[in-house]
């Protein structure tokens, strides 16, 4: 009987897996940035497309997670953060208007600290000016922290990703925004696909990954960050696949890339030939195939 339990678990579980994965899709952490639109954030597994005052739901699904917004609305940072359901920040956004161009926005599960409105993305500095959003894990968080602490810096969540909005503020005491980002990303330990966004810069966006998913996709007169190319195929099918260790200045003009140690970098466009539903699988047959592929990198 044992023996018979012993195989049985192990297939139910799996069933399950399949059965939710295939309901929700990928439940990877997403985030899109937007140049030049009205306003748009879409994720993994979330939607939201607003124009005027006009805000509909692309997608949404029924499990708690995190959700924040920050938009770029001419006179500084407009953060708007819900905990639990979509509908949560839908309702939250209801009656704004966005005279912006320029935003992030992040959904993502509560990896540090609890699932509070105060640890959701984004996150900002001391200023209020900078805005990041960031999936991965920063591995030596704690002894920057302690550090920014030190130097007089004010933290307001319990999250890891904080660190990053606060390294680049003191950075950027002493150099450029580009380079003050790029020294704090040499600072970091651990995985990071990582947007800035700042009021004093709303002409540009700057992103960077490393062992954590992040694209760059070009429309007419327009550009995108995102995690993953299903967040953006309804605006664009033009995309730059970044590698490890590079970081891009985006603007409606395009992308310009660079290495961790400013080296320039040239990469074509790809043109991703598959419609929204093959691109959530990625070009293969289910789900479950997919997820058995990607177990290497996992």
């Amino acid at each position: 009987a044992m023996a018979r339990l012993s195989i049985v678990v192990p297939i139910v579980v799996l069933l399950i897996f399949v059965l939710l994965f295939t309901s929700f899709g990928s439940l990877r952490n997403a985030f899109l940035i937007i140049l030049n639109l009205p306003f748009a954030l879409v994720g993994g597994v979330i939607g939201l497309f607003l124009s005027g005052q006009n805000l509909s739901v692309a997608a949404s699904v029924g499990f708690i997670a995190l959700f924040g917004v920050a938009v770029l609305n001419g006179q500084g940072l407009y953060v708007c953060k819900r905990v639990g359901k979509l509908q949560g920040l839908r309702e939250a956004l209801k009656g704004h208007v966005f005279d912006g161009h320029v935003a992030v926005g992040h959904n993502r599960w509560a990896t540090h600290g609890s699932p509070s409105e105060i640890n959701a993305h984004p996150h900002t500095d001391c200023s209020g000016r900078l805005a990041i959003v960031h999936n991965g894990i920063v591995e030596n968080y704690a002894e920057l922290k302690a550090r920014l602490l030190a130097q007089g810096h004010r933290f307001r969540s319990e999250t890891d990703t904080e660190v990053i909005a606060h390294l680049v503020e003191e950075q950027a005491k002493r150099a450029p925004l580009a380079e003050a980002f790029r020294s704090a990303l040499r600072e970091l330990r651990g995985s990071y696909a990582v947007v800035l966004l700042s009021a004093n810069e709303p002409q540009h966006l700057y992103g960077a990954r490393c062992s954590s998913p992040l694209i760059v996709g070009l429309g007419k007169g327009e550009a995108f960050f995102a995690s993953d190319v299903p967040a953006i195929l309804t605006r664009t099918r033009r995309v730059i696949y970044l590698n490890d260790h590079e970081i891009v200045e985006l603007s409606s003009a395009g992308a310009k890339i660079t290495t961790l140690d400013g080296r320039a970098v040239t990469r074509k466009t790809s043109l991703v030939s598959w419609d929204l539903a093959s691109a959530q699988k990625e070009g293969y047959a289910h789900f479950m195939l997919k997820e058995i592929h990607e177990q290497p990198a996992a």
